[in-house]
């Protein structure tokens, strides 16, 4: 009896000994698939019989920044975090997260992460974060509308798209449509017309603007090629929030948008019987490289975690092919890696998601310390020149946002 309770004492203890071992890596995101993959994860954790489990929190797209910083200050951050990439720079530049270049390195699909992503996470040489999945730009186009006005393709160059936009507009219909009063929405879709076009909103070095150039010819082309296309455009365009917007666009009332790679699921969820079509954004001539706006996020690993292995362990397989290919694309999101991305099942059942898998390929993110400045300055500058639709000359406008921006980086 005496041997029984000592064997049944020592079972109890080792228990005890394998929960206490039990590590929890805590993980924040500001999208609800990273749930999806944090389940995954502790499945596979489980039947491999390791000690590590994830928790996922969701962050409000609104609060990811505030909520990090105070969490930083407080000793509190996550050990892991799914972060929207363009913040990494910044996040980086004050030590926010912990190297992991040897371990990325070691990776045998290292080379093939989205390069306009991967930037984001590197910090002086040293990688930070790498890509989760990716939103990216392009245009959005109504095939039943094009088709009424006898157009039989989607136009490829700037000029093309102004020709259209005309013949699109007529009646209560509108050749486009843009979302004037969400600063985010149009620099997102403003700036790679600004790249494509051979000009910037200024150098970039070590993510600081050492010289603004938005004040420039390449720049002025591309802001007066909006300013015309909102001739073609609903009255309030330059004010539009983004319901307004995509609203104006699923009614079928707006021929075009520049949109994103999200565009794709909410308008096939919300009109399924809307027929539209997706390319890469025109441009200024046939035949030269398009751009797009590298969005989405990276994923990265808190400098104050405790947990590293273990939380190195959750990243390693937020970027496998198991959930990169079967989690994100299956839930019709870009993969941040460039080889799912431009081949699985999941696209297959509908090809317009390559469109944005090639985008990847040419975009890039502004690699800058201070997006969310640039951006107050770049959207308010966007919305003044919609709304001369094309009436006046946008040189004075151009003019006041680049010493806006050079205020920016003064201070």
């Amino acid at each position: 009896m005496r041997k029984t309770m000592v064997l049944i004492l020592a079972l109890c203890l080792m228990a005890g000994s394998a929960i206490a071992e039990t590590i929890t890596v805590q993980v924040w995101n500001r999208n609800n698939l990273m749930g999806d993959i944090v389940n995954a994860f502790n499945a596979k954790m489980e039947e491999e019989q390791k000690g590590i489990r994830a928790e996922f929190t969701l962050i409000p797209y609104e609060e990811q920044q505030v909520k990090f910083i105070t969490a930083i200050s407080s000793q509190t951050a996550p050990d892991v975090y799914g972060l929207d990439l363009i913040n990494f720079p910044y996040f980086n530049s004050i030590g926010a997260f912990a190297d992991i270049t040897e371990q990325v390195n070691a990776l045998p699909f290292k080379d093939q992460f989205n390069p306009g992503m991967a930037r984001e996470g590197v910090w002086q040489g040293k990688t930070y974060a790498i890509p989760l999945y990716n939103d990216n730009s392009a245009l959005i186009y109504n095939k039943k509308l094009f088709e009424a006005a006898g157009l039989k393709e989607a136009p490829k160059t700037w000029a093309q798209v102004k020709e259209y936009t005309e013949k699109l507009t007529h009646d209560d219909q509108y050749g486009i449509t843009f979302c004037g009063a969400v600063n985010g929405m149009t620099a997102f879709t403003w700036t790679p017309h600004l790249w494509m076009n051979g000009g910037d909103v200024g150098t970039e070095e070590n993510a600081t603007r050492t010289t603004i150039t938005l004040n420039s010819k390449e720049a002025e082309e591309a802001l007066q090629y909006w300013a015309d296309l909102a001739k073609f455009a609903p009255e309030g365009a330059p004010t539009y929030t983004y319901p307004d917007y995509y609203n104006g666009f699923t009614s079928e009332k707006v021929a075009m948008i520049f949109g994103g790679s999200w565009h794709i699921a909410a308008i096939s969820n919300d009109k399924p019987l809307l027929d539209f079509g997706v390319v890469m954004f025109p441009t200024p001539k046939e035949g030269q490289p398009s751009s797009a706006f590298m969005g989405g996020d990276d994923i990265g690993i808190s400098a104050q975690t405790k947990n590293f292995d273990a939380a190195w362990e959750f990243v390693k397989f937020a970027v496998s092919e198991e959930v990169q290919a079967d989690i994100i694309a299956k839930a019709k999101t870009v993969p941040g890696r460039l080889d799912i991305a431009a081949k699985n099942e999941y696209f297959d059942e509908d090809p317009r998601y390559y469109v944005f898998a090639e985008s990847g390929k040419v975009g890039k993110a502004p690699y800058t310390t201070k997006w969310v400045e640039e951006t107050n300055v770049l959207g308010a500058m966007i919305a003044e020149a919609l709304a001369t639709k094309g009436a006046t000359p946008v040189k004075p406008i151009l003019e006041k946002a680049a010493k806006e921006m050079e205020a920016v980086w003064k201070n």
